[in-house]
């Protein structure tokens, strides 16, 4: 009992593991390389010492590493993860100068940055805020400041932001946006995660049906979603999810195709049938940065047009026909009579 208890925790943590999102910045806590825990160390523009980042920004200019238990004018620096982070602002620097990786990723696709921010108003070199610009590639993306008010320490706050990749590679950078007297620009724990599209459902409505040959049918889709994996919004999520989904869906089958509009998840388009027949007719919805790919089917009989007999008409008789007959079986009686006596 005691090995099947411990193999089914291992196939837990396994599980568990393989749910969380993996990272995709390299060193986002800024541990390496190692600094003096009372200290920092510079990286100058152009210097790709600070693993798995680059320095950028105007010639001569540097950020810093600094130590978990760095102090300086009465005001303690404790990293927001780990023992270490970064300085966006440097020593002396405190320009437009910032850091830099790009990671793989997938165009299309919704990728979620998360990161903190670091501020003190104790002492006056280090500021009254924190301000860090987000590029995404080369462009600023964000900005985000941190205004906590602590006179003593290091106050970390956490910025979040969504952005859909437009090529296999994206770079990813945080630029220095305090003033020039502002010695302090915290940053710590980067992380960069993608975002696990929504799941969708296709169903197909084709009407009418049965249909006959050269008939028009309208092929009605809907496209419906759910909560994302990492999200609990329950039905409202749901809800705003299957008011976002646009796009179109391609519906074919029985040699006939059309593409249908989707708006709010719903759409339709119009397909014709040569030939009678039993067709299952598919819908295909491609998917998005935000929703997943989905497909539903439905059975369509198509009949043959069927051609009615033609009514035989009867005689028409005139009025003076009618009375000439008439007058006929009057002297045919009257004769019949006669003979009769």
């Amino acid at each position: 009992m005691k090995a099947i208890a411990l193999a089914f925790l291992a196939l837990l943590g396994q599980l568990s593991t393989s749910a969380v999102a993996q990272n995709l910045i390299t060193n986002g806590s800024f541990e390496s390389p190692v600094v003096s825990p009372t200290g920092y160390t510079e990286f100058p523009v152009g210097d790709s010492a600070l693993s798995g980042w680059t320095v950028f920004g105007p010639s001569g200019m540097n950020v810093a590493i600094v130590g978990g238990s760095f102090a300086s004018s009465g005001v303690t620096f404790p990293a927001q993860d780990g023992v270490q982070w970064l300085d966006l602002s440097g020593t002396n620097s405190s320009n437009t100068e910032g850091v830099q990786q790009s990671v793989t990723t997938i165009a299309g696709r919704q990728y979620q940055l998360s990161f903190y921010i670091g501020n003190t108003t104790g002492g006056g070199v280090f500021g009254s805020t924190s301000t860090v610009e987000v590029l995404v590639d080369g462009a600023v993306a964000f900005t985000d400041t941190n205004s906590a008010i602590n006179a003593t320490s290091l106050t970390w706050q956490q910025y979040n932001h969504t952005f859909v990749a437009t090529g296999s590679t994206t770079t990813i950078g945080f630029r220095n946006a305090d003033p020039a007297n502002d010695d302090n620009n915290s940053l710590d724990n980067v992380v960069l995660t993608e975002v696990a599209p929504t799941a969708t459902a296709t169903t197909l409505s084709p009407a009418p049906n049965p249909a006959t040959v050269n008939q028009s049918v309208v092929a009605t889709v809907t496209v419906s979603a759910g909560a994302r994996p990492e999200a609990s919004g329950g039905l409202a999520q749901a809800a705003a999810a299957a008011a976002a989904i646009g796009g179109t869906a391609s519906v074919s089958g029985g040699g006939a195709s059309c593409v249908a509009s989707l708006s709010n998840g719903v759409g339709s388009c119009t397909l014709v049938f040569a030939t009678p027949g039993t067709y299952t007719l598919t819908a295909v919805y491609a998917g998005d940065a935000q929703n997943a790919p989905s497909s539903g089917t439905a059975s369509l009989v198509v009949n043959d047009v069927q051609v009615a007999s033609a009514a035989v008409a009867a005689p028409t008789v005139s009025n003076a026909m009618l009375a000439l007959l008439g007058a006929l079986l009057v002297i045919a009686g009257w004769r019949g009579v006669r003979r009769n006596r």
